[in-house]
């Protein structure tokens, strides 16, 4: 298998996973905060918040090494890590969540925990998430010379596509949460290994990676990109709701949704 192959592959790998959580912690933690639909949107807001944050904090370090590969190793195995240490942090975290929501709370308390709770104990991951799209970007142009660096996230699509698919209708009913978990932290180390080895085999070339662009283009692209995101994630959040009265299954809703916004 040539390295190339093995890199699209790497990508489509890491696409299952994160995707895969995605599904897979918001069921987990449909459990402490007590509805999935409030986990759904606690578990998006904190994936999407927690990548932002990654590639947000991580963009400047990673484009100025020269060494993007270990940046993304190391934080393919963080991801990898940190799923397996939410196997076992989960299930002690769960009660005393639940004991500090209450019975009947108030409700900006119960929202406070419903989004603050999942944020938190899903940073590390996420923030990783959000590395891996500079180190991704950085790697794969060095190595393509610039070119065909929009393919990797074709394929990283395709992959977030599958692993909604498999976690939700197959590996979830099959082997459950924590063999679910198990199995796509292993992606994630397999994952970091197998670009470790990709860097020793392929070769690199040096690329100057600043561009010059004034501040004002820089304004107007985040603002439409904010504006983007927000009803393009807006919508999605509101056809689940509609969606999960009529399948009376939030997660099965929200699969459906991700695969089509994913589409």
């Amino acid at each position: 298998m040539s390295y190339r192959v093995l890199l699209y592959l790497l990508f489509f790998l890491s696409g299952v996973a994160g995707l895969g959580y995605e599904i897979l912690w918001t069921r987990m933690l449909s459990v402490g905060l007590g509805h999935e639909i409030i986990s759904m949107l606690a578990v998006v807001s904190a994936f999407f918040s927690g990548i932002a944050l990654g590639a947000w904090g991580f963009d400047h370090p990673v484009s100025r090494s020269k060494n993007p590969a270990r940046w993304y190793a190391a934080f393919e195995l963080a991801i990898g890590v940190w799923a397996i240490l939410l196997v076992f942090i989960l299930p002690s975290a769960t009660p005393a969540i639940s004991s500090l929501i209450g019975i009947s709370p108030a409700p900006l308390w119960h929202w406070s925990l419903a989004f603050g709770y999942p944020f938190l104990l899903l940073l590390p991951a996420t923030a990783a998430m959000g590395g891996t799209l500079p180190a991704m970007d950085r790697f794969f142009t060095r190595l393509q010379q610039g070119e065909r660096v929009a393919g990797l996230y074709s394929v990283n699509t395709l992959g977030a596509m599958a692993g909604t698919f498999l976690v939700t209708f197959w590996l979830l009913p099959a082997m459950g949460m924590t063999s679910t978990s198990l199995l796509l932290a292993l992606l994630n180390i397999c994952g970091a290994l197998a670009v470790l080895w990709v860097k020793q085999k392929a070769p690199t070339t040096n690329i100057d990676m600043t561009s010059e662009q004034t501040p004002t283009s820089s304004i107007r692209l985040y603002t439409v990109l904010l504006i983007t995101g927000l009803l393009g994630i807006g919508f999605e959040v509101i056809m689940v709701r509609a969606l999960s009265q009529i399948l009376e299954n939030t997660v099965f809703s929200f699969a459906g949704m991700l695969l089509t916004y994913l589409f």
